[in-house]
């Protein structure tokens, strides 16, 4: 199986090269491309191979299956992705012009896959957080308008009241109750 790994950028990345390994993990071959890659008209690609641990440049036939990034909202390359999708090849990602807030209001309305899903609440204020810490001992604390994880925290429920706060950059600090409360909820 030949899977493209489609993406806005030009240059691969850690997690290109991490999808690639995995493709060729599981008997597969990988390829990455940008939409301005593609030779619609001979149906090619100009690609990158993962050889050896080396990104090597060459050329391609069109892909099995494409792994991409959200489909660019720009419109020369949104009708892109739309016109390589329309050869009958799946794409991993759509987002069908909803946000994920959408989504989850989509699913909440009694969705039988609401039961899978990790529950998502709006919070306003660090009360709000300790009563869900209360609930579930452990939750992620995400950013309204985060991206690709920035700003993410996770806190944990300690034994004696104590909540520990884990950041993204692997540094933690301990609160008691009181301190967490009192201590300004835009710096958690």
């Amino acid at each position: 199986m030949l899977v493209g790994i489609l993406k806005a950028y030009k240059t691969p990345t850690i997690i290109d090269r991490m999808a690639a390994m995995n493709v060729k993990e599981l008997n597969g071959s990988a390829i990455f491309f940008n939409i301005h890659d593609v030779d619609f008209e001979n149906e090619i690609i100009k690609c990158k191979r993962l050889v050896n641990g080396v990104w090597k440049s060459g050329y391609s036939e069109f892909p099995d299956v494409v792994y991409n990034d959200l489909p660019q909202t720009d419109a020369t390359p949104y009708k892109l992705y739309r016109k390589l999708e329309s050869k009958g090849i799946p794409f991993t990602t759509k987002r069908l012009g909803i946000s994920k807030s959408e989504y989850q209001r989509l699913f909440d309305k009694g969705s039988v896959i609401q039961k899978h899903l990790i529950p998502t609440h709006h919070i306003q204020s660090a009360e709000e957080v300790l009563i869900y810490c209360e609930q579930y001992e452990k939750i992620a604390l995400k950013p309204n308008y985060g991206h690709k994880g920035n700003g993410v925290k996770f806190i944990h429920t300690e034994c004696d009241d104590n909540f520990t706060i884990y950041h993204h950059d692997k540094l933690k600090n301990t609160f008691n109750r009181i301190n967490f409360i009192n201590h300004s909820f835009s710096e958690v």
